[in-house]
This record gives C-alpha cells, sequence and structure tokens, in this order.
C-alpha cells in the first residue's frame, strides 16, 4: 500500500477510536493491575516475605524455585488469602496459623506498592478533560494504603472500595453508584480494568464504556484495548 494512503488509513482508524468516545464525561480505573503494578508490587512483598518467615526454612540455593511458588499460588491475587497461606504453611511446615500470615499481608504489602509505567502521566493527561474516579474490589484499608502510597488520591473526585460499600464487581450496582456520585450518566463514563470478565463485562453490564487494559496479552475478541495506560491517549 502507498504510503501516504497507508498514513490515511492509520488516522481514519485513530479517529473512529477516539470518536466512540467523544460524549465521555468521567473515566474510571480499577485500581490493581491498572493504576498499581501488583506483578511488581507482589514481587517485592514476596522478597520480604521471604525473609521474614521461610529464610530458615529454604535455602537460597532454593529461594527462587520458592518465590515462583509463591507467584504461581497467588494466582494473580485472586486466591483466598486463607488458602494461600494455608498452602505455605504446609509446603514448608511452618508453625504460624493462616491469621497471622494474612494479618502481615494487610499490614505490609501496601509499603511495596510500584506504581504502573506512565501513571501520573496519564493522570495529568486525564484531569483537565475527564472528571476522575476509582472502583476497586478489596479489603478498604488495605486499598486506601495503596492509593495512598501511589500519591494518586487527589485526582480523584470518587473512589470506591467493595468492603466499604458492600457491592463488589463485577456487580452492575458499585458502577452505577459511581456514576451517580460522580453526576454523570453510565453512557458518559468509560473504565478502565485488567480484568475483562470483572471489570469490562461488569462496566458494560451497567452502560459504561470499558477499555480493556490486556497487560497480559491475554486472547480476545474484544475491540478496545490497550495495552499500557499511556495508550489511553488513542481513545481518550
Amino acid at each position: 500500500m502507498h504510503v501516504k494512503m497507508l498514513t490515511k488509513v492509520v488516522k481514519l482508524i485513530k479517529c473512529k477510536k477516539r470518536n466512540l468516545m467523544k460524549n465521555i464525561n468521567a473515566v474510571i480505573f480499577d485500581l490493581d493491575d491498572t493504576l498499581l503494578d501488583r506483578t511488581q508490587t507482589f514481587s517485592l512483598y514476596i522478597e520480604y516475605f521471604y525473609e521474614k518467615f521461610l529464610m530458615n526454612k529454604i535455602s537460597l540455593y532454593e529461594k527462587q524455585k520458592a518465590i515462583q511458588y509463591l507467584i504461581n499460588i497467588d494466582k494473580n491475587g485472586y486466591e483466598n488469602r486463607s488458602l494461600f497461606y494455608n498452602k505455605i504453611i504446609d509446603k514448608w511446615n511452618l508453625e504460624y496459623n493462616p491469621k497471622e500470615l494474612e494479618n502481615n499481608w494487610i499490614e505490609n504489602f501496601h509499603k511495596f506498592t510500584v506504581p504502573s509505567l506512565k501513571l501520573f502521566e496519564i493522570l495529568e493527561y486525564l484531569k483537565h478533560k475527564y472528571v476522575l474516579g476509582i472502583i476497586t474490589n478489596g479489603l478498604t484499608y488495605m486499598q486506601k494504603e495503596k492509593i495512598k502510597a501511589l500519591k494518586i488520591k487527589e485526582y480523584f473526585k470518587e473512589i470506591l472500595i467493595s468492603e466499604d460499600i458492600g457491592i463488589k464487581k463485577p456487580d452492575k450496582e458499585i458502577f452505577l453508584l459511581c456514576c451517580e456520585r460522580l453526576n454523570i450518566i453510565p453512557s458518559e463514563a468509560v473504565y478502565i480494568g485488567d480484568n475483562i470478565e470483572i471489570d469490562i463485562m461488569g462496566a458494560k453490564n451497567a452502560g459504561l464504556n470499558g477499555i480493556w487494559l490486556n497487560k497480559f496479552n491475554i486472547k480476545n475478541n474484544y475491540k478496545m484495548v490497550i495495552e499500557d495506560l499511556e495508550s489511553l491517549k488513542k481513545y481518550l
């Protein structure tokens, strides 16, 4: 294809993407693995966890294998914490109960918070054009501490945490409540998250637009996709 023609086609595609978002007044984000790089955060926490709880049980030679095991059973944060720590206790015969280890996670995980790449750049870019919000599943204390650690609270008009309000994604009511508090109708909002079912389908079922942050390159036919936060500029 001629270079000029190819350039024209690319511009038309970009224009169509932006037109899909032309009536947007609010941009709402997921927290973990969207605003926060949970993979890096969890890796740092696990290093700390090894030194505090496993060093006397596992040699340095076996350390990396043990850490990989912990990453695998974490299931990217979707494993029940009690089950997660029960598996660890059983595997290495630790003299702790699951609640002790879970409390340590609650109290310390946020200390290792790593922001997603270009987080502050994209928030600065968006704040002049849209009202911003967060909808996140999780424990109120932990999610608030993560947001505090990221130093991003000032960017957001509304922050909804599932434990706080008693509703979890993908329940459409949590999305509708956020829209109500932002004083917009659902079709005027776009939700950005990393989980296609919980975040994107949940948002769309409530009438919001959805942009999927597919950072793990999962195969899917969904059209409104970005690979990183900076790519939001293609749509917004």
